[in-house]
């Protein structure tokens, strides 16, 4: 008997040449098609066609995604890849005829200490050295708040409109990584926005270009990744592609425009000149593929001080509990000794106050010990403290497990050394 798993996969295979050619009789659609991004585990991109959505004719469509923001999920800490969010915003992919005569572009980052999107401004000065050109142009966003997407053509309001069934271009590639503080490593720079696994909202909007010059402008918001191996606050990740640029009729230079969150460090490729807190570049032509981001909030002049000194009153905590037990059990020894030498009647005992010393230490080193995992934070902007990962938990935990041992290990040298002294300093009556 044929296993009914072996029948089902036989079946399957059996389909394949049919469906192959229909596929390959499957007529073309009438208004053409467009040239997407394919896929693959190796991250490569590959070029497939696909047809057009049929409100949008071919005979006048200009492909220009504004803004690719693939939107990757949040994972969670010591679950998946250690970045998390992030939207890859970009250029428009080239129109013929239709040169950028000089480009603007103005990312605010400052939102982003306050845990919201980043503003990005592009300012387009061009020249249509042909007749009149009707566009339909696309815009590609992972955001979904498509609302934040405003588009001024020579000062007035272009009307937006939801597509489906377009995709998008090869030439969306984000940066693989970002440049990284001091050792020259790179970080990985949102590994989901590069395998496009992610849903894709698109928008459309219609231009109509005269001869001459204009001026199109365009305001979103895009969210900045966030890589939390990054220490001691995060590493947020900014990207922005321009090399769709490279296919307009023409590129006659960028002026670009950085605004850092207030104290904040950044490094960025191509490099920028930094005024205060905003970096500053301007290039005759492309300076490279994507503008590629890091950047944090400082760590605060008392952070790297205070690791040190909490870690120093940790062991001083340690170290002294040891010799105040040691010492104090021979005074409560040597007081007992008296007393009974005496011949008092109330003759005070020794292990309530082993008891109490070996509490008292482990109370002291039980504070110390979180002072020592969360001190230093405390020095830290609010809402950048890296917790990635379990460390400080099972360091937290660590110290809770070892504050009990510690009361018990306090109070046996209390008591111990204690009775030894009491034993030496009694008196044998003649």
């Amino acid at each position: 008997m044929v296993p009914a798993w072996l029948k089902f996969w036989v079946g399957r295979a059996r389909l394949l040449p049919s469906r192959w050619r229909a596929a390959r009789q499957e007529p073309r659609p009438p208004n053409g098609s467009v040239i997407h991004a394919g896929t693959s585990n190796s991250n490569d991109v590959c070029a497939t066609t696909t047809s057009l959505p049929r409100e949008i004719p071919v005979s006048r469509f200009a492909l220009s995604a504004l803004n690719l923001a693939l939107l990757a999920a949040p994972v969670a800490a010591n679950v998946g890849p250690p970045a998390t969010g992030g939207q890859v915003t970009g250029e428009p992919v080239g129109i013929r005829h239709i040169q950028i005569v000089r480009e603007k572009l103005v990312i605010d980052l400052r939102p982003v200490a306050r845990d919201q999107k980043a503003m990005v401004e592009a300012t387009y000065q061009l020249q249509n050295n042909g007749a009149e050109q009707s566009l339909d142009l696309l815009f590609a966003g992972g955001s979904y708040e498509v609302v934040e997407f405003e588009v001024l053509f020579d000062g007035k309001p272009i009307a937006t409109k939801p597509i489906s069934g377009a995709t998008i271009p090869d030439s969306w590639k984000p940066p693989k990584e970002t440049p990284n503080f001091g050792d020259g490593q790179k970080l990985d720079y949102a590994p989901g926005l590069r395998d496009f696994k992610y849903s894709v909202k698109l928008v459309g909007f219609s231009l109509t270009v005269p001869t001459g010059p204009h001026t199109l402008m365009v305001r979103y918001s895009a969210a900045a990744a966030t890589n939390w191996l990054g220490q001691p606050t995060r590493h947020h990740q900014f990207a922005y592609v321009l090399a769709p640029a490279r296919s307009w009729d023409g590129f006659g230079g960028l002026d670009v425009t950085l605004h850092l969150p207030e104290g904040w460090i950044a490094v960025v490729t191509p490099q920028l000149e930094r005024e205060g807190d905003t970096l500053r570049g301007s290039f005759e032509h492309l300076p490279a593929d994507s503008i590629a981001i890091t950047f944090r909030a400082p760590e605060g002049r008392w952070y790297r001080p205070l690791i040190g000194i909490s870690q120093s009153v940790f062991a001083a905590v340690g170290i002294a509990g040891l010799i105040v037990s040691w010492v104090m059990g021979r005074w409560r020894g040597r007081r007992t000794a008296q007393a009974v030498n005496a011949g008092q009647t109330r003759i005070p005992r020794i292990w309530p106050w082993a008891l109490a010393i070996g509490m008292l230490w482990s109370v002291g080193v039980f504070a110390s010990g979180l002072f020592a995992v969360y001190g230093a934070e405390l020095t830290l902007p609010e809402g950048q403290v890296v917790k990635y990962g379990y460390g400080q938990l099972i360091e937290a935990l660590g110290v809770g497990l070892l504050a009990p041992h510690v009361a018990v290990v306090g109070f046996l040298i209390a008591y111990v050394t204690g009775i030894i002294v009491q034993r030496k300093n009694l008196t044998v009556p003649s």
